[in-house]
């Protein structure tokens, strides 16, 4: 392949479609609204062309890592009307007036955002604040190249992935050429905007919207705020704490999925200059910020240098330390925000509920229910079940947290580094709202704020081998919660545990609201090992229907141009790979297979005549059993999509991964013929498996599956309505009390672990009497300091009393906490010292209630 299919994190810059000669690339907006690049096939002539101007395969970063950083502002005529410190309309300015052309960013249309070229001073109006938009480039790094091939001087202000993508289109530096890149947080889409402003009522044609303003400062000054104008009425003003379009833009849960792991995040930057707000600076030096606008202005390279130098309009311009920078909350030049973790969430139910309550919803971070699967696990048949257990819920109205497994439950072998463990969290990510990733089973009792009950279920989570002593799979992390089982399976029939761990897993069940199993026999061995009486209820397959699974593999919809047999073999032997050539060879069918996610030496038998398909995700397995004309597979989840999907079987008895659970679904669905034992597999005949296949009756196997279908919807949800049974001692509630103090005194052991700490100057080599900044000179960062001030000394002088508690937590040296607390008074009495420049500069008073 030599086009850009193979990029998988487009930024939407357009340089690809703008460099392709044959006009075979589109950049349109997928359904998030972001702009995504796209090959039409037969127009490609594979010339490479746009792999070369693809800011993802061609970039540099040649500028200094550690560039001098400034604080600076225009005269008031600019910076008022500027997001910051009004220095890239000036810029802009003295461009032009050089008889230059200046690119930046203007709103196309009131809620879509382009780059414009213009030369005309007043068009710097159009270009000036901040669009919190993705914005299209259009045509603009072609009109750049021509200006430049003729000798123009052209000023270019974008975010980093657009300047990086234009000096991937030009591929050659030009001194004609001056390029500014903006500190990005990331960029939401046009369609959240317009979602946002048509849900609150401002879209009223009564009204009529005149203008959006991010950073209107004539009302809150420098700061963020939403401010709409209105052709009609007054303008809608709020705070961006509280808006809600604000709210899901700085929390990350509207941003472009390439912002998470942007290239240009970081040092060393892509422009000559790079430009941002200097939130923060007030802490280096008061005087800098006036509340009218200060910027960060990073000299990059002598380019950049000789522009700063021309600028003849700055009415302050200071060099601050780049440590700075780096130690307040400016973090942004230096790496990406990471996605919210309800990102998909928000973009997944951004056409179907109110923008409004979806942010709130999201923010809250909030769950009906946490479920416990191995969703994890490289297997298609555990991401099925997985899968269908969510969306069931999911479809009725449940908001559901996915957890992810402790990281000392197994080994590397689940979600690790591998492509295949990739492939599994991909599809993850895509249809879950997946939790947090725990170190250790223990700090997984952090999610039990989270969610208002749990669910563990189903496939062979309380099977010895799986479990392995770990009782996870027995939600021994929650507590005060509703805890249910659905359909989980033993998946063995010798239950290999001691009389010690069936007294403990017994304690366990005992402790569930509701509890069922997948098998009549798990529901004989909870009664005979563990003294409990779980219902029996189907696999969470069942609980989809078959519309369900295709609208999951809709994306890979396609059918094929020979009709073949699908093969999916967990545990593959010569028998087996013998067996399906007599199969296809007598039907005339060919073969496909698709590699197992697991292992791929199941397929180590000769099996020249298969094909192997190359696409191995979820969905396109899903895809190729639906089109298949039959299935040969050794696998229990596969078994049951062919029923779903009506699709003639054969089943082989795999003896490694649970005869039991097989065996029973044949009997309940009357398909016993349909299955076949290892050792019958070279007597069997073909012509009887063809035969048996002809003859299922799936209008009985649909009927069978409604009733199923019915009794476990209808036990799982009852048993999330349902108040709790369980009737809990005194004894139990001391244990729970005592658990959950337990994880209370573990998560906060675990908060100061983060922080050294010191209790007295000593520790820090320092001899009394000393002053408070003294501590604060000594104190490493990343630490916490507390000592009483007593009665028969002043160990630190300059405090508001003698007789007290004095408190400093220092994260970086610019992020100081210091607070002193009275105590010889009736009423507690707080002290906030104001740090400035890493000095206690005066104390503020506070009396506490």
């Amino acid at each position: 392949m030599s086009n850009i299919k193979e990029i998988k994190n487009c930024y939407g810059c357009e340089s690809c479609r703008q460099k392709c000669p044959k006009s075979a690339i589109r950049v349109e907006k997928d359904k998030d609204g972001f702009m995504r690049a796209h090959v039409i096939e037969d127009m490609c002539v594979n010339c490479g062309l746009c792999l070369e101007a693809c800011p993802v395969k061609v970039n540099s970063f040649n500028n200094n890592p550690k560039p001098t950083c400034y604080a600076g502002w225009a005269d008031d005529s600019i910076r008022l009307k500027s997001s910051s410190g009004g220095l890239s309309t000036a810029i802009g300015k003295l461009i032009i007036k050089q008889g230059g052309y200046v690119a930046g960013v203007a709103w196309d249309s009131l809620y879509s955002a382009r780059y414009i070229l213009t030369n005309n001073e007043e068009d710097l109006e159009k270009i000036r604040s901040s669009k919190y938009v993705q914005a299209e480039t259009g045509d603009i790094y072609q009109n750049i190249k021509e200006l430049l091939e003729n000798n123009k001087l052209v000023y270019f202000c974008g975010t980093p992935c657009h300047v990086a993508g234009l000096k991937a289109f030009l591929g050659k530096e030009y001194d004609n050429l001056y390029v500014a890149d903006i500190a990005c947080h990331g960029t939401p889409s046009s369609k959240v905007l317009r979602k946002y402003l048509n849900d609150n009522g401002y879209l009223n044609p009564e009204a009529g919207i005149e203008r959006v303003d991010f950073r209107d400062k004539s009302y809150y000054g420098w700061n963020s705020a939403m401010n709409i104008y209105f052709k009609s009425c007054d303008p809608v003003r709020i705070p961006a704490n509280d808006d809600y379009f604000y709210k899901a833009f700085l929390n990350q849960l509207s941003l472009n999925s390439t912002c998470e792991t942007c290239q240009f995040s970081r040092m060393p930057r892509q422009g000559d200059l790079t430009l941002a707000d200097f939130w923060n600076i007030e802490k280096y030096d008061p005087t800098l910020n006036d509340n009218k606008g200060t910027s960060v202005i990073l000299v990059n390279n002598e380019k950049g240098k000789k522009l700063l130098e021309q600028l003849d309009v700055l009415s302050m311009l200071r060099e601050v330390p780049f440590e700075f920078l780096y130690e307040t909350v400016n973090s942004i030049f230096f790496r990406p925000f990471k996605r919210h973790q309800r990102r998909s969430t928000f973009f997944r139910q951004l056409d179907s509920m109110p923008f409004n309550d979806l942010v709130d919803r999201c923010l809250k971070n909030k769950y009906d229910v946490g479920l416990v699967t191995t969703f994890f696990a490289k297997n298609y048949g555990a991401m099925m079940t997985a899968y269908a257990l969510y969306r069931a819920l999911e479809k009725n109205g449940y908001e559901v947290l996915m957890l992810r497994k402790p990281k000392d439950l197994w080994s590397n072998t689940y979600l690790s580094d591998d492509a295949s463990s990739k492939h599994v969290l991909e599809f993850a990510e895509k249809h879950y709202n997946l939790s947090y990733e725990f170190n250790t089973s223990f700090d997984s009792m952090t999610i039990n704020d989270l969610c208002d009950a749990f669910i563990v279920g189903s496939d062979q989570l309380w099977n010895p081998h799986v479990y392995a002593k770990r009782h996870y799979f027995f939600l021994d992390f929650v507590f005060g919660k509703k805890k249910i089982s659905y359909a989980t399976s033993i998946g063995t029939d010798v239950m290999k545990s001691d009389e010690n761990e069936q007294i403990l897993i017994s304690s366990y069940l005992k402790d569930f609201d509701n509890l069922s199993v997948r098998e009549k026999l798990a529901a004989d061995m909870c009664k005979k090992y563990f003294k409990v009486r779980p219902k029996v209820v189907c696999d969470p397959v069942f609980l989809l229907d078959k519309q369900d699974y295709l609208e999951l593999c809709e994306e890979k919809q396609q059918g094929y141009d020979y009709k073949y047999i699908f093969v999916y073999l967990l545990n593959g032997n010569k028998e087996k790979i013998e067996f399906i050539s007599r199969l296809a060879e007598k039907t005339g069918l060919k073969v496909v297979y698709v590699d197992m996610l697991e292992t791929n030496e199941l397929y180590k038998y000769d099996h020249r005549d298969f094909i192997l398909e190359p696409d191995n995700s979820v969905e396109n397995w899903l895809n190729r059993m639906n089109h298949a004309e039959m299935i040969v597979s050794d696998s229990f989840h596969s078994m049951c999509l062919s029923l779903i999907l009506h699709k003639k079987f054969i089943n082989f008895i795999n003896k490694y991964r649970g005869k039991i659970r097989l065996k029973e679904l044949a009997k309940t669905y009357n398909v016993e013929k349909n299955i076949i034992s290892e050792d019958a597999i070279l007597d069997t005949n073909i012509d009887d498996v063809i035969l048996n296949m002809d003859s299922i009756d799936f209008e009985r196997v649909d009927k069978i599956k409604a009733e199923k279908q019915s009794y476990g919807m209808k036990y799982l949800l009852g048993s999330l309505k349902s108040k709790s049974k369980k009737k809990r001692s005194a004894e139990h509630f001391r244990e729970e009390k005592l658990r959950n103090e337990l994880y209370r005194l573990q998560r906060d052991i675990t908060s100061k672990q983060r922080l050294e700490t010191y209790s007295n100057i000593g520790q820090l080599g320092i001899a009394a009497p000393c002053t408070v900044n003294a501590i604060i000179d000594k104190l490493p960062m990343n630490s916490y300091f507390q000592q009483v001030q007593g009665n028969y000394n002043e160990p630190v002088v300059g405090l508001p009393s003698r007789y007290g508690v004095l408190t400093i937590r220092k994260t970086t040296n610019y992020f100081i906490e210091v607070t002193f607390t009275e105590t010889v008074v009736s009423k507690p009495t707080i002290y906030i010292g104001k740090v400035v420049n890493q000095k206690v500069v005066e104390w503020t008073k506070l009396v506490a209630e």
